[in-house]
């Protein structure tokens, strides 16, 4: 599959999520924003990049920069937007975290196993 086909379902999963936690959705136009997403809930308004997450052992691993195609040139989201919010089509589901709590090239959800059950540290949630 295509990387935009994969990025596509991601961000459609993402915004189902978002609806059904009752936020309002607005999508941007084109690819040259820094986000994804615009999510309102009570007049509060987030810019949200949207990524797609793999499992790899214990974590949750998703770049946070973005390449640009003419210099090769990673840009980072710092300061740009106010959540990354990872779909992992691995398990199924949808997390947020602020840019501020990953690394500037990838990031990683930690997951736990407890009694057969994963569970996520607090630096970041599950939506």
């Amino acid at each position: 599959m295509h990387t935009k086909d994969v990025g596509n379902i991601s961000e459609a999963k993402l915004i189902s999520r978002f609806l059904e936690l009752r936020y309002t959705v607005a999508v941007v136009f084109g690819d040259n924003a820094r986000y994804d997403l615009i999510i309102d809930k009570a007049g509060i308004l987030n810019k949200i990049q949207c990524k797609t997450g793999r499992i790899k052992g214990d974590n949750i691993v998703f770049n946070t920069a973005s390449v640009s195609p003419f210099t090769n040139q990673s840009n980072y989201y710092y300061g740009e937007i106010d959540f990354f919010a990872v779909y992992c089509p691995d398990n199924d589901k949808c997390y947020m975290m602020r840019p501020s709590v990953v690394a500037k090239s990838k990031g990683r959800i930690s997951l736990s196993n407890s009694g057969g059950k994963l569970t996520i540290n607090a630096n970041h949630c599950e939506i």
